[in-house]
């Protein structure tokens, strides 16, 4: 049996950042099982949103969500990344950012493929009919037959039954226009109800009880079976059978839970959708961009946003040209091979008489053909590539744009920062201009291995309001803001310096008889040392420090 393949979407805002944190859970899958298109897998909801943020399009579908799973034993992990892989190939996904993450926590290798709403290239958002989803399904079970995994089954659609017993086919037949009940597609109806809520082998058997039925589901046993309230049983195994329908096995369950757990987000069905018109005015590559910033009153979100821009290009732009190489790498090797395969062979007369040389010689070429081929589509994709490249821009420009950005982004920051500055020193200027000062207590402390001196000031003014700051210049108070540091008092700032190799060698008061200066020595510090400790070893709060002995 190949890949079932199934599509659902999110419009929920943050779904996709949702939708990342479940796919990465550790233990369900694995750094090389997890690829990005045009994106960083890892962040690949960051990517996707900057996309949409550079359209201007961040309403409505977020992303669209395939998960391909197969039976237990049918590929290995490295296979189905593989097969997700090739199937982002598809034009239907060009220029769209998708990642491809395989999941190996269950019994059923999975692959879950997320391709971002908005194009990349051309801004339009994805949207697909009926008839586009059914020609993904059957893309998808070509890739499935390469790597020699048959066909997807036809899924069951109402009335599509198999019974061997034509009278039991009739009966089944009946139940499914209405026109009779049958405790065999009740059962089934029951089954698909309880598949639409239940996330677990747990919550399933609950929704069967609400609905009427036992459910017998153990290890030991190898049939599941339920029975409603009349006694009647079926096995899933004979749902399966008889709707054509491999849900309807314990395999089936577990995948169907997976679908309805996978996003704890908004799902809803597909629906088409008009194409969106390309923007008058797209995002361009080159210098242009920041042109139409200039006459315009510039901001620093505007400019960093413009930035992002760039570095998105940017990152793209290397991931193409690596891609242009590896293609450029695997051509030159096809080339090899069709060097070697085209030099002379020797055949023995028995394989020319027999006819055994034309047919190794038909082999031959056609093999050749075949990678002939190969190197064409190699360089419709080196074709494609050089032109997303050019649509991209010239790097140089690029980096030189973005360098002009961040200087001008650090200009106004820095301009930004000054105005606050002043703003906030005019403040302080008019708020102590009205304050009278009352008395003040400043301390000169030297560290010992810098020779650096440090000045501490604490001012208590006559409306009862105390300030301490310290710097390095003799008056930190006449310092304007980011030139000193402020302190809750003057013991927290004593406490720090100490701490940092610093000591008190001078005391300056001033109160209303006028100054009074002393200088502090070896035995001030120890017994100031020992009060910071004991202080400390209390937890109090001074409100200053006294610095008699």
């Amino acid at each position: 049996m190949g890949a079932i393949i199934k599509a659902s979407n999110s419009k929920s805002q943050g779904g996709t950042a949702g939708l990342e944190k479940y796919l990465k859970q550790e233990g369900k899958t694995e750094q090389t099982l997890m690829y990005g298109q045009d994106c960083d897998v890892k962040n690949f909801a960051r990517d996707f949103e900057m996309t949409k943020n550079i359209y201007e399009k961040t309403s409505g579908r977020q992303h669209t969500h395939f998960i391909q799973s197969w039976r237990p034993g049918e590929i290995t992990p490295k296979q189905a990344h593989e097969i997700g892989k090739e199937f982002l190939e598809n034009n239907k996904f060009k220029g769209f950012q998708a990642v491809v993450i395989t999941h190996t926590d269950r019994e059923h290798i999975h692959n879950h493929i997320v391709i971002n709403s908005v194009n990349l290239e051309t801004g339009l958002k994805y949207h697909q009919t009926k008839n586009e989803y059914q020609q993904l399904k059957d893309f998808s079970n070509e890739i499935n037959l390469k790597y020699g995994i048959e066909k997807e089954p036809k899924i069951a659609k109402t009335g599509d039954l198999r019974a061997y017993d034509k009278d039991k086919y009739q009966v089944l037949k009946k139940a499914t226009e209405g026109k009779i009940k049958s405790y065999v597609y009740e059962t089934k109806k029951a089954v698909d109800k309880a598949l639409e809520t239940a996330t677990d082998k747990k919550e399933f058997i609950e929704q069967m009880k609400e609905q009427g039925y036992k459910t017998s589901w153990t290890e030991s046993r190898k049939n599941i079976t339920f029975e409603n309230e009349n006694g009647e049983k079926v096995r899933l195994s004979n749902l399966q059978k008889t709707f054509s329908d491999d849900k309807y096995s314990q395999t089936g369950l577990e995948r169907e839970f997976e679908l309805v757990k996978t996003p704890k987000i908004a799902i809803e069905p597909l629906q088409t959708e008009k194409q969106t018109e390309v923007p008058k005015d797209p995002p361009k590559g080159l210098v242009g961009d920041f042109e139409r910033f200039k006459g315009q009153s510039e901001s620093i979100s505007d400019l960093k946003k413009l930035k992002t821009e760039i570095l998105l290009k940017l990152e793209q732009g290397e991931k193409l040209v690596k891609t242009y190489k590896n293609l450029e790498s695997a051509k030159e090797s096809f080339k090899e091979k069709i060097k070697t395969l085209e030099k002379p062979e020797k055949y023995s007369l028995f394989e020319r008489i027999s006819g055994k040389a034309k047919e190794l010689e038909t082999e031959k070429q056609n093999r050749i053909s075949e990678i002939k081929k190969d190197i064409e589509n190699i360089e419709l994709k080196q074709k494609t590539i050089e032109n997303q490249v050019n649509g991209i821009g010239k790097k140089t420009e690029l980096e030189k744009e973005l360098k002009e950005l961040e200087e001008k982004i650090k200009t106004l920051e820095k301009a930004e920062i000054e105005k606050k500055r002043e703003i906030a020193q005019k403040k302080i200027q008019e708020m102590e201009e009205k304050r009278v000062e009352k008395t003040s207590k400043k301390v000169e402390f030297y560290n010992e291995i810098t020779g650096k001196i440090i000045f501490v000031e604490t001012k208590i003014f006559e409306n009862g309001q105390m300030e301490t700051r310290s710097s390095a210049a003799k008056e930190p108070f006449k310092q304007q803001i980011g030139n000193y540091i402020e302190y809750k008092n003057l013991i927290a700032a004593a406490k720090e310096l100490i701490n940092n190799n610093y000591i008190a060698v001078k005391e300056t008061n001033k109160t209303e008889k006028g100054l009074e200066e002393k200088n502090l020595d070896q035995e001030f510090n120890k017994i100031l040392k020992e009060k910071i400790q004991k202080l400390e070893k209390q937890k109090k709060q001074e409100r200053d420090l006294d610095f008699s002995r």
